[in-house]
């Protein structure tokens, strides 16, 4: 019985990490490789929205990506506007925490992040401008494909707690996350760090968190696992070179880490052990694993190093945990 469970359990987890990603594949075929990425990261995003959050939650989320991605790659290789683009996106995402939903749309900072750092023309003769529209237009496709798949899952998931911050923590915490990745924004844009400055994004949406102790530790977790997860990819691109295997062994790392992050008794070091080998393999398989390996190790303890000088001058700004709090009322 307890292996019938098990093994539910594990097809669960490989459809929902799959399912997702197939249209992207079409489009790869289709002669739209460049669409492939912009598509994984929104359908991911829906399909966990729906998932752990709700129907509501995941049509909300994958609009409100679907627009911030249209001014986003519009805006992309301005850095003033790109910052502000950046920043409003991400004090929007930090407001959800005083609402609890914060672990369903984790991904959308994340995948906006990926769009404008690196942002790839999907009709490559086309305007900027046209690129922007196809882009959201491809964000509420996705969300159309996932929306369901989160649904009929999230039906045989039992849903997390929520863990709502108060008003004042949550605006501070808004305020901090908006003006920590506007300006890391401006630094991608100007210095057109791409790639690497993706990573360095979404380094900062994952650790940067409402309460200091909070940051300290996803901070040292997050360092952990991308160090744990960098030996492993280096290891596998350096003893296996076909394709076919690479992408095998990538799909399987996606799908162990989203075993972890569903499973509330694992720490997030484990998940982040996983997803570095399963996207850094997928990512780097057309060109070079090893190097795919050394720009997210380098660019992830950058964004380390940052979030832990912001969490030294929060503290010094607002005191400890506890002194926001009593300024405050209770969460909702």
């Amino acid at each position: 019985m307890a292996a019938e469970k098990a093994l539910k359990r594990i097809v669960a987890i490989v459809l929902i990490t799959v399912l997702p990603l197939l249209p992207g594949f079409a489009l790869s075929a289709l002669g739209y490789p460049t669409a492939v990425g912009t598509w994984a990261l929104a359908a991911l995003m829906v399909a966990i929205a729906a998932l752990l959050g709700d129907v509501r939650i995941a049509i909300f989320a994958g609009i409100s990506l679907s627009i911030a991605s249209f001014f986003g790659y519009l805006t992309a290789e301005n850095p003033w506007l790109a910052m502000l683009v950046m920043a409003v996106s991400a004090a929007a995402y930090g407001l959800c925490f005083q609402l609890g939903i914060q672990s369903a749309v984790s991904l959308a900072p994340i995948a906006l992040a990926f769009t404008m750092a690196q942002p790839t023309a999907i009709a490559v003769n086309e305007s900027t401008a046209f690129n922007a529209l196809l882009t959201a237009l491809l964000v509420l496709g996705a969300t159309a494909w996932a929306l369901p798949i989160g649904w009929f899952f999230g039906k045989q998931l039992t849903k997390p707690a929520l863990h709502p911050v108060s008003k004042k923590r949550a605006h501070i915490f808004a305020a901090l996350l908006a003006s920590a990745t506007g300006v890391a924004m401006w630094f991608v844009s100007d210095l057109k760090l791409e790639h690497g400055g993706a990573w360095f994004l979404l380094t900062l949406f994952v650790v940067i968190q409402p309460r200091m102790r909070d940051t300290w530790r996803k901070s040292l977790e997050r360092a952990l696992g991308t160090i744990l997860g960098f030996g492993i990819a280096f290891a596998i691109g350096t003893f296996i070179s076909a394709k076919p295997l690479l992408y095998a062994m990538g799909f399987i790392c996606v799908a162990l880490a989203t075993w972890m992050f569903l499973n509330p008794k694992r720490s997030y070091w484990q998940y982040a052990t996983f997803l570095t080998p399963g996207i850094v393999i997928l990512e780097g398989t057309g060109s070079s694993i090893q190097t795919t390996d050394l720009q997210r190790l380098q660019f992830t303890l950058l964004g380390v190093g940052v979030a832990l000088v912001l969490l030294a001058v929060l503290r010094l700004i607002t005191g400890s945990d506890e002194s926001i709090d009593s300024k405050a009322p209770t969460a909702n």
